[in-house]
């Protein structure tokens, strides 16, 4: 199985949504390259960013328990619902000059492009048969591009359908920011981070809440982290304000206007600290 994400967190499998937060706030503190300066420990607290990935993430961590980490790259198994097609010649020859025309159902190339996830029980298929053609010695006409575009145009209504679905459906329950659709506040209840949902959330998602707010954690502290990168990457272009006064205090040499203008600096790796804590 490679890398234990159990052992890395100090966890057991059957450990809550909660328990798992908490030893990942516990053990990022605990390895936090700003913190602790032992070799290794920025090695460590990135495996430990790892594995709370997983396991904070019901459907990673249920391919990690199935298939371990191997499972993550590769996603479900090729057998599963629409990953595996499975091709039948009836005959061994076919014409050279046209190749095979396919009988397929607008519902197999439906399957064929989206698996299992717009199918019901009436359409549900593993496989597509294929039959191939058998002509030999008859001249065959090239077909014209117009009836060609209008045997494909079925196919392409279906998919580009499909396609507005998968978009609509996968259209995200909040915002970390506020906008004409998410305009209701919320804050998580671990750890009071502001967050936006829409008018219906309450209604339409309140059994995924706990979900829901596991994933704004994860990305107020992501992008938290990737803007005091930046900040300390760049520390005299962040603000312009601070920029200002790092330069009269420099001149000045005041120590006190010195540390207020780098504490305006680093504004967001202020509040990554306060979280961690």
């Amino acid at each position: 199985m490679g890398k234990d994400y159990y052992k890395i967190l100090g966890i057991s499998k059957s450990a809550s949504v909660d328990e798992t937060k908490k030893a990942y706030r516990k053990m990022a503190l605990k390895y936090h390259p700003d913190k602790n300066k032992e070799a290794g420990s920025e090695a460590k607290f990135k495996e430990i960013a790892e594995a709370y990935d997983v396991l904070s993430d019901s459907k990673k961590k249920d391919l990690y328990d199935k298939f371990g980490k191997d499972g993550l790259a590769g996603g479900a198994s090729s057998s599963g619902s629409g990953a595996a097609f499975h091709y039948h010649f009836h005959g061994d020859e076919y014409d050279v000059n046209r190749g095979f025309e396919a009988e397929m159902s607008p519902e197999d190339i439906f399957e064929m492009f989206f698996g299992g996830a717009f199918s019901n029980s009436t359409t549900n298929r593993r496989r597509t048969h294929f039959h191939f053609r058998q002509n030999y010695g008859q001249p065959q006409e090239e077909p014209s591009l117009l009836h060609q575009l209008l045997h494909i145009l079925p196919i392409l209504v279906i998919l580009v359908g499909g396609l507005l679905v998968q978009f609509l459906s996968n259209e995200p329950y909040y915002s970390l920011n506020r906008d004409n659709n998410y305009i209701i506040q919320r804050f998580t209840r671990d750890l009071q981070v502001p967050y936006y949902v829409k008018q219906d959330f309450e209604r339409n998602y309140r059994e995924k809440i706990p979900e829901v707010e596991n994933n704004v954690e994860k990305e107020y502290i992501t992008m938290l982290r990737n803007r005091c990168y930046q900040e300390k990457s760049n520390p005299y272009k962040n603000i312009l304000k601070g920029e200002t006064l790092l330069w009269t205090a420099k001149i000045r040499g005041d120590a006190s206007l010195w540390k207020r203008a780098q504490e305006m600096e680093l504004v967001y790796c202020k509040k990554l600290e306060e979280l961690y804590h």
